[in-house]
């Protein structure tokens, strides 16, 4: 009597316990197949990384104390677009935005899938901010720090200049690039 009773228990158990391991195999599904995008960018936003942060060149001045090379904020525009989609949204949007006629991106721009490209170095501010406003998938700005020389031909051959990447390569600025140059942190 005792197996008879053991026997449709069994069976609900296992019934029961395929029917839990059915809806939990459709849950998983679901999500990685409904769903998957969006949790690959939360992923994307929740992780942690290391980024260096750069040092401000230092500051030049005169005898009287005014600002003859300075720090101010610039952008680059740079592209990482997954496919040719985005690729074809981003020459649609800077064609756009710089009010250039159709198809004058992709002729200026090289931009391939899941490859990063930059577009622009020292990018307009006022673009600049437009397209971190628009948030098109796969262009993006980098701010950065660029020099300035608020009195343009006053000593330039003395002061000398910075490269891209804010490197002296003449002038003072070569010769002290070890000294304006700062620790990165």
């Amino acid at each position: 009597m005792t197996t008879e009773f053991r026997k449709p228990r069994l069976i609900l158990f296992c019934l029961l316990a395929t029917v839990v391991f059915g809806l939990l195999v459709f849950r998983l599904v679901k999500i990685q197949l409904v769903y998957g995008d969006n949790y690959s960018e939360i992923a994307l936003r929740q992780s942690t990384g290391r980024r260096e942060i750069p040092a401000p060149r230092g500051v030049i001045y005169d005898r009287f104390g005014r600002e003859l090379a300075i720090n101010v904020q610039k952008y680059s525009l740079f592209a990482h677009a997954e496919n040719t989609t985005e690729i074809d949204r981003i020459h649609t949007y800077l064609d756009s935005l710089l009010g250039k006629p159709r198809s004058h991106s992709r002729r200026t721009y090289s931009i391939e899938p899941k490859k990063f490209a930059w577009l622009e170095r020292r990018f307009p501010d006022s673009l600049a901010k437009q397209v971190e406003k628009d948030t098109v998938r796969g262009l993006y700005i980098d701010p950065c720090i660029g020099r300035s020389y608020p009195y343009l031909g006053v000593g330039k051959q003395l002061l000398g200049w910075t490269n891209i990447d804010g490197k002296g390569v003449a002038g003072m600025e070569f010769s002290f690039d070890t000294l304006l140059a700062g620790r990165p942190g």
